[in-house]
């Protein structure tokens, strides 16, 4: 193995969590020659966002390239392997960030926002270069391990999916068309001011409204003109402003209007007021 000079050694790094049976990692592995993976596979979807290192793997009887900020996708029950090499040797740590989704979510999906109902799609282009996409993707990865609500984390999850089914699925599909749902929106909304504080997900919503989770949250966001996240959100700061004028010390505030946090209150805040809890009032 080459030795790079002034390089001190460092451990590889892998993180994982797991989010409605989601299975998803984070990568960094040092600055070293990469080695050749063992075939495999696995009985999800598995996709692949490389953050800032180009590499290949061997899938489907090719060798792909994966440029940096590509999304790398392989089906479920597909053999794949590291090919043993990068583009040239890694002289800076290599990051990427992985999920695996079983069958049966992207089934979901594919019944709850399109309008047919085929099979589980195939994406005939395993590698995609889309940076609206990666930008979704890397967005839920990091939501799905952070402070943000369990509304924000399920809203990014389906924008990911849909979008990535409905642009790269190998069969075009349309997605539902919206009727008027006032009556389950309403019901939502008052849903939401009268049970702020707690971290609900999507789905409870949906069943409030009686509707499936992807039509409820387009539906909600056409009827209202804001996305559930950022509506719940809204109802909190409203919340927190009002028990921060009645002298409420700003941690306990955090608590009582469904922050995982001061700092998340103190995020939150700055951004619908322009100014930090401590210096409202």
């Amino acid at each position: 193995m080459p030795n790079f000079p002034g390089l001190k050694p460092e451990p590889n790094i892998v993180k994982a969590w797991s989010f409605q049976n989601i299975l998803l990692e984070f990568y960094r592995y040092k600055p070293t020659q990469p080695e050749k993976l063992p075939a495999h596979c696995h009985d999800e979807y598995q996709f692949c966002l490389s953050v800032n290192y180009p590499s290949e793997y061997y899938y489907r009887k090719s060798v792909h390239f994966v440029p940096v900020g590509s999304l790398s996708i392989i089906h479920p029950g597909e053999m794949h392997s590291g090919t043993g090499r990068d583009v040239g040797d890694r002289q800076v740590r290599a990051t990427f960030c992985m999920m695996y989704i079983q069958p049966k979510l992207i089934g979901q999906v594919l019944d709850d926002a399109f309008e047919r109902k085929n099979s589980l799609p195939f994406f005939v282009k395993s590698i995609i270069l889309d940076s609206a996409l990666a930008y979704l993707f890397l967005r839920f990865h990091q939501a799905s391990q952070s402070m943000a609500s369990r509304l924000e984390q399920d809203d990014l999850l389906q924008s990911f999916l849909i979008t990535l089914i409905q642009s790269y699925g190998d069969s075009r599909q349309s997605i539902k068309s919206l009727g008027q749902e006032r009556v389950g929106v309403r019901k939502v909304r008052y849903y939401l001011h009268e049970h702020y504080a707690e971290n609900v997900n999507l789905r409870q919503l949906a069943q409030i409204a009686n509707l499936s989770p992807s039509y409820f949250s387009r539906v909600f966001k056409r009827e209202v003109g804001v996305s559930l996240p950022h509506y719940q959100t809204q109802i909190r700061i409203n919340q927190a402003r009002s028990l921060l004028i009645g002298g409420m010390p700003i941690k306990q505030v955090a608590v009582k209007t469904g922050f995982v946090d001061q700092s998340h209150l103190t995020h939150q805040f700055k951004r619908f007021v322009q100014v930090t809890p401590g210096n409202y009032g």
